[in-house]
């Protein structure tokens, strides 16, 4: 029996990583600025790449980091990517991608150019990271990608978005398995409904209000927050964490889905 515990005690508070250098895809904005303000705060230099040039600079200028204006879901923009990083000499030993836009429509009225885009926008841009990106990492690099808490459920007019997602869970999963040679993290970050410039304009008024209600904590989830936890996971904080996706939205995915029956005396259930 083992009376005591003398295995080492590491530094918790210094990055696991700081050294290299780090990209962002979308850092233009929202979830994708904090997430490259909080690898910069560690040291990482960061480079920015966001679709938009103005807001590409902007962020890269907040942070001392270097703008990549570029689509980024074409394969023209990630080679724009590998660029940039050959030019300038990095070893970018963290990835971070939050691009995604949500096409919204009913399963049986989507049109085939709309499926296509959103599998395209999610699932072939992740790809082109692991295949064209991946290779020109160093061994025990991170590549996390956000997703959506929309994976694991569904909703109205969701349903190319929730697939798309879903299937970037199963790739994260692959490429997390097929990458463990290398010691390469990969992983999805899945926020609930975040309160980015985007969605405090689409649910302004009591529409957000009515969105609060339906999360436990009773308020969306912030970027920043989104941000701490991508932090965590993209330093490679958790050595061990690898082909998982973390959700975080506020209780919603942990609440009973029906109405609350408490207050009405038994459950409809119970026994006697």
């Amino acid at each position: 029996m083992v009376d005591q515990d003398v295995s080492a005690v590491p530094d918790y508070l210094t990055p696991v990583r700081s050294d290299g250098a780090a990209i962002v895809f979308g850092a233009g904005n929202g979830i994708g600025r904090q997430a490259a303000h909080a690898l910069a705060q560690t040291g990482k230099r960061t480079i920015c790449v966001d679709i938009d040039d103005r807001r590409a600079r902007r962020v890269a200028d907040e942070v001392g980091g270097i703008a990549c204006s570029a689509d980024a879901t074409e394969q023209v923009g990630m080679e724009c990517v590998i660029e940039v990083i050959e030019t300038e000499g990095l070893v970018v030993d963290c990835v971070v991608d939050v691009i995604g836009v949500a096409y919204f429509s009913r399963v049986d009225e989507i049109d085939d150019g709309s499926w296509d885009r959103q599998l395209a926008i999610v699932v072939d841009h992740a790809r082109r990271i692991l295949r064209d990106l991946q290779p020109r990492l160093p061994d025990g690099a991170t590549i996390t990608f956000v997703s959506s808490a929309v994976a694991h459920s569904g909703g109205q007019g969701m349903a190319a978005y929730a697939a798309a997602k879903a299937a970037l869970h199963s790739l994260v999963q692959s490429a997390a398995v097929e990458l463990a040679e290398r010691r390469v993290l990969v992983n999805a970050v899945s926020p609930g409904v975040v309160a980015t410039p985007r969605m405090n304009e689409l649910l302004a008024g009591k529409r957000a209000e009515e969105f609060a209600r339906a999360i436990p904590l009773g308020r969306l989830v912030t970027p920043q927050e989104v941000a701490a936890v991508l932090l965590f996971v993209a330093l490679g904080s958790c050595g061990s964490l690898t082909g998982q996706s973390i959700v975080i939205d506020g209780g919603t995915s942990a609440r009973f889905p029906y109405p609350d029956f408490v207050d009405r005396g038994r459950p409809p259930c119970s026994d006697g």
